[in-house]
């Protein structure tokens, strides 16, 4: 949502933007109605947005950029203006418990910066500023994209690494520590000259694949950081939402829109509204995600007593009340040939350091001939501790069941188990899941 303080100071193209009825284009209107929607995206779950001292691209596809939104003068000063509708918005998304990942530069608007010098000094300044409102909600993207077209070589990937260093050593001198990234474009992963300084790792999704996506985290992830993930940017794809949630991964929705006060969020005039298809499907994951997701607490009710209480459950599973191992109830997956889909997950509080056991009994039921089922078995914390696969199979009038432990040490105070059916089939065939438990 970067162009929450947009505004153009080119007189020749600010009339792109003016509102169906023919008003001119108004900033303090962007920004009025950026700030009354926040309410909306809260209630829906969402915790943080972008925004950028030099917006993004307001016209989808545009090669030439001739307008003009900045923040900073050409010596690098800042545009009193423009602080104050971005003050605007910082301060409100504060006061509902969000966070503004805010960018420094755009390579479209860093050449409105006259030197080197002047982008230096917009790094101080900006950052002065950061400190001095005493925000606390507030992380710092030097640039978006630092791999695409930027003017000056101290905004590019090969020495970015000095700005984020810059701005870090000049907040802990002040004596708040501000928490700094940047960006590259769709696909990339920062080279260790970047993910060895920044503070948070910024990835970004577009034209990319769900299973690219999960590839992204995973290689981040193997790079041995321990830094959080953060997709900052992406596209309309609820599938690399739910890619990314799936990998523990935060994930950030891109709808650029057609300047038409209706579709998407970044072609001014903006209609911050939940208003289309894209928003809603969005807004209605992101709330899927917030409704089903239990605040953690010590590991139970393993063995479904109290059926899906502690549980995630989606997908074709039931509790059944037979064929248990503990109790008198079992979780039973795509029973009477449905789609072997079902996905069943409980986070719950660990300590890191601590060495735990995962033990749970997996059956199958099969009848009618030698049939195998498939689990997929993960253990998540800030970094993946466990994943099997099991293969299983039986040939019987009973419930065939095989006990399983595996062990893992935590490294976060929440961990995650998820068993996902991955079988191939389920023409007469059940898997059933009984006396879960980790110590």
């Amino acid at each position: 949502m970067v162009q929450a303080t947009f505004d153009d100071a080119n007189p020749l193209t600010v009339s792109l933007w003016k509102y169906p009825d023919g008003t001119a284009y108004s900033p303090t209107r962007q920004t009025n109605e950026f700030v009354a929607a926040l309410p909306s995206y809260r209630a829906k779950g969402l915790l943080a947005v972008t925004v950028n001292f030099q917006g993004g691209r307001p016209v989808a596809g545009a090669t030439s950029q001739p307008w003009d939104n900045t923040a900073f003068n050409s010596d690098g000063s800042l545009k009193p203006a423009y602080l104050g509708r971005m003050d605007q918005v910082i301060r409100a998304l504060n006061a509902r418990g969000m966070v503004a990942i805010l960018g420094y530069f755009y390579y479209a608007q860093a050449g409105r910066l006259s030197s080197e010098t002047a982008v230096k000094n917009a790094v101080t300044n900006a950052t002065q500023w950061v400190l001095d409102q005493g925000y606390t909600n507030v992380l710092i993207e030097i640039d978006n994209e630092a791999d695409v077209g930027y003017p000056y070589d101290i905004l590019t990937p090969a020495r970015v690494s000095e700005l984020i260093t810059a701005v870090q050593n000049q907040s802990i001198n002040y004596g708040r520590r501000l928490y700094v990234g940047v960006s590259l474009t769709g696909g990339q992963i920062p080279s260790s000259n970047i993910t060895q300084v920044e503070d948070f790792i910024l990835l970004h999704g577009n034209e990319q694949t769900s299973s690219t996506i999960t590839s992204m985290v995973n290689t981040v992830r193997a790079l041995g950081t321990n830094k959080p993930i953060i997709f900052n940017e992406d596209s309309p794809s609820t599938a690399n939402f739910q890619a990314a949630t799936d990998a523990h991964a935060s994930w950030g929705y891109h709808d650029n829109g057609l300047n038409n006060y209706i579709d998407g969020f970044q072609s001014p005039p903006t209609n911050w509204s939940i208003n289309t298809v894209n928003k809603q499907n969005f807004f209605d994951l992101l709330a899927s995600f917030v409704a089903t997701t239990p605040t953690p607490t010590a590991f139970a009710n393993g063995s479904f007593e109290q059926d899906y209480t502690g549980w995630t459950a989606t997908g074709n599973q039931d509790v059944v009340f037979f064929a248990a191992t503990d109790g008198l109830k079992a979780a039973r997956f795509n029973a009477a040939q449905t789609t072997p889909n079902a996905v069943l997950s409980q986070s719950f509080t660990t300590r890191a350091g601590q060495s735990y056991t995962l033990s749970f009994d997996y059956g199958v039921y099969s009848p009618a001939s030698q049939r195998e089922q498939r689990l997929q078995v993960t253990v998540q914390g800030n970094g993946v501790l466990v994943s099997q696969l099991i293969s299983q199979s039986a040939f019987s009038i009973n419930v065939e069941y095989m006990p399983r432990n595996y062990s893992f040490v935590a490294d976060s105070s929440v961990t995650t188990l998820t068993f996902r059916d991955v079988s191939l089939t389920s023409d007469s065939v059940d898997s059933y899941l009984d006396n879960v438990q980790v110590k």
